[in-house]
């Protein structure tokens, strides 16, 4: 059995969705449907998945597909997060990953911060 990782992406309390990456090294962001319908008092995560006083536009952005998905890397939201160069090596050598292994980095770093809480299912 292999196993699928996933994180669960936080803004304080509230679930935005799930960051989920299988043994394929691919890498896939699910927007919870819970933080969809919070409407537009919903904090927003990324101004490339919202449009401030346009719902209709924001709902069709998080709702979309495209860009929520990566092989090797995270999507470019998630990988605009992570340090780069010289940090960026340095963290993957201390953490003993390759350094465009970037689900494993955020999931190292994106834990520590707060921003992700880690769970592990088995695939079938």
């Amino acid at each position: 059995m292999s196993t699928v990782i996933f994180l669960e992406v936080c803004l304080n309390d509230l679930l935005v969705g799930y960051l989920t990456h299988y043994p394929d090294a691919k890498t896939i962001f699910v927007v919870d449907e819970g933080y969809v319908e919070y409407g537009a008092q919903r904090p927003i995560l990324s101004l490339s998945l919202a449009r401030p006083h346009d719902e209709a536009t924001t709902r069709a952005l998080l709702l979309d597909d495209r860009n929520k998905s990566s092989f090797v890397k995270v999507p470019p939201f998630f990988s605009n997060l992570l340090p780069e160069g010289g940090l960026r090596k340095s963290i993957a050598q201390r953490l003993k990953i390759h350094e465009d292994r970037e689900f494993l980095l955020f999931s190292a770093l994106g834990t520590r911060r707060g921003f992700a809480r880690c769970g592990h299912s088995e695939a079938r």
